[in-house]
């Protein structure tokens, strides 16, 4: 795991909300900010698809994002930061790089 890398993480909904299939999360494109290799913690930023609005206006365009491994035109949402222990979920692939760069 490096950062600028894509996984599909798991991001739990707000404590005590459930969607319509009873899901209390959902798994979602994260990209991945920094990893501390002797905790093993990595910072994710949730990729939606949902573009800047007033409930979540801080969202940073992909500009790139087939190259990503995103299937549909995505953001990156600042205001959603998930600390992912990598031991506690199962990140085998990556899904793609935010930039070509790394």
């Amino acid at each position: 795991m490096k950062p600028s890398e894509i996984y599909d993480i798991y991001f739990p909904y707000p404590p005590r909300q459930v969607d319509e299939q009873g899901r209390t999360g959902k798994e979602r494109p994260a990209l991945i900010v920094t990893v501390n290799g002797g905790q093993a913690i990595a910072i994710s930023i949730k990729i939606t698809k949902s573009a800047p609005n007033q409930w979540f206006p801080a969202c940073i365009p992909i500009l790139n994002w087939r190259m990503a491994g995103l299937e549909v035109p995505s953001w990156a949402e600042i205001s959603t930061i998930n600390p992912i222990n990598r031991h506690q979920h199962i990140l085998q692939t990556t899904r793609g790089y935010a930039s070509s760069r790394f």
